[in-house]
């Protein structure tokens, strides 16, 4: 089923691989899906000592890869797409140096964390996958990265009532 609103982007739920939110950019059809990680995090123990309590921050959050140009394990148009940080968001690229921009025109596809810790997945030209096969069949659609690749990082400080501060990072 497909549903459109007034700016033009579309929903489609394709019976088995779940909703999927596709805007217009362009010519180019941009493909977004999100996921939370924040409540993946947590504080195990506060400690403040003698001090006494103070405050504890917000957690922040960060994405990074493994190295600068890996390969994704993934292609497009049967180009093999490297992963690069361009100032926060990975992007996976078709060009073997890192594009000047997340929205450059090799990029393939970006990922990116908000302030809450939502990952987002934006798509923006075709990976290559498995054969379309019958509806119904989206196992054989299904690509995904080389593990351990992508890592997202939590970070919390708590300072005590003088001032002194610790910070964990997960």
């Amino acid at each position: 089923t497909e549903s459109s609103d007034e700016s033009g982007d579309d929903t489609t739920d394709d019976g088995c691989c779940g909703n999927i939110l596709t805007a217009h950019y362009g010519e180019h059809a941009i493909v977004t899906s999100a996921a939370a990680f924040g409540g993946s995090f947590a504080i195990a123990s506060q400690n403040y000592g003698a001090d006494g309590p103070g405050s504890v921050s917000p957690f922040s959050y960060q994405l990074s890869i493994s190295a600068a140009g890996a390969d994704s394990g993934l292609t497009s148009d049967e180009q093999t797409i490297y992963l690069y940080d361009i100032d926060g968001v990975i992007v996976g690229s078709t060009s073997a140096v890192a594009p000047e921009s997340a929205t450059g025109e090799s990029v393939v596809f970006s990922i990116a964390v908000a302030t809450d810790g939502s990952v987002t997945l934006s798509q923006y030209q075709v990976i290559d996958g498995g054969s379309a096969g019958e509806e119904g069949e989206c196992e054989d659609q299904i690509v995904s990265l080389a593990d351990h690749l992508v890592s997202l990082t939590a970070s919390v400080t708590i300072t005590d009532f003088d001032g002194d501060t610790a910070t964990s990072t997960a």
